[in-house]
C-alpha cells in the first residue's frame, strides 16, 4: 500500500511539474525540465518499481493533459526511475552517506542518459525520423537539460532528504 501512495504522489507530483513548465521559455534554453528529478529521486528513494512507475505514469498524465500518449516517451521516463532505483543495490556496501549520494549522481545521470535515447531513437520507429535526426535534434537536446536540470536538483534533494531523516531519527 505504502508504494502504490509513493508512486501516485510521485507521478501526481511529476505530471504538476512538468505542466507548470509546458509553458516557461527562457531564451537560450531548449527543454525546461526541472520536474525529471522526481522519477529519479524517487527510484533512489524508494526502488526501481516505484521509480519506474512515477516516471511512467507521471509523464503520461502530462502527456494526455497536453500533447497525447507518446508510449516512447513514457517508457523512456520510467526507465530513468527504474534505473535509478538500482542505486541500494549498488550501494549497499557503501557506509558513507556522501559516497551513496555520488552513486545516486551517476547512476541518475545514466539514467537520464538512457532513457532519452530510448524514448529518441525509437521514434525512429514511432515517428519515422531518420536516426540522425533522433540523435541529434531528441536524444542529445533531452539527455543534456534532462542532466543540467536533474542533477543538480538531485543533489539538491538528497541532502534535504538526509536533513530530514536525521530530525526524524533525534
Amino acid at each position: 500500500m505504502r508504494r502504490l501512495v509513493a508512486v501516485l504522489v510521485g507521478a501526481t507530483f511529476y505530471a504538476g511539474l512538468n505542466l507548470a513548465a509546458e509553458h516557461v521559455s527562457v531564451p537560450g534554453l531548449q527543454v525546461v525540465r526541472p520536474g525529471i528529478v522526481v522519477p529519479v529521486i524517487c527510484g533512489v528513494l524508494l526502488g526501481p518499481v516505484v521509480g519506474f512507475f512515477v516516471g511512467f505514469l507521471g509523464s503520461m498524465a502530462s502527456d494526455l493533459l497536453t500533447a497525447g500518449f507518446y508510449w516512447n516517451w513514457e517508457l523512456g521516463n520510467g526507465l530513468i526511475g527504474l534505473v535509478a532505483g538500482l542505486v541500494p543495490l549498488l550501494a549497499v556496501r557503501l557506509r558513507r552517506q556522501w559516497a551513496t549520494a555520488a552513486v545516486a549522481v551517476v547512476v541518475g545521470a545514466v539514467a537520464i542518459v538512457m532513457g532519452a535515447g530510448l524514448a529518441a531513437m525509437t521514434d525512429v520507429f514511432v515517428a519515422n525520423l531518420t536516426p540522425d535526426t533522433a540523435l541529434s535534434a531528441e536524444w542529445i537536446p533531452h539527455a543534456t537539460w534532462d542532466l543540467v536540470w536533474g542533477v543538480p536538483l538531485l543533489v539538491v534533494s538528497l541532502v534535504v532528504w538526509s536533513g530530514f531523516r536525521k530530525r526524524a531519527a533525534r
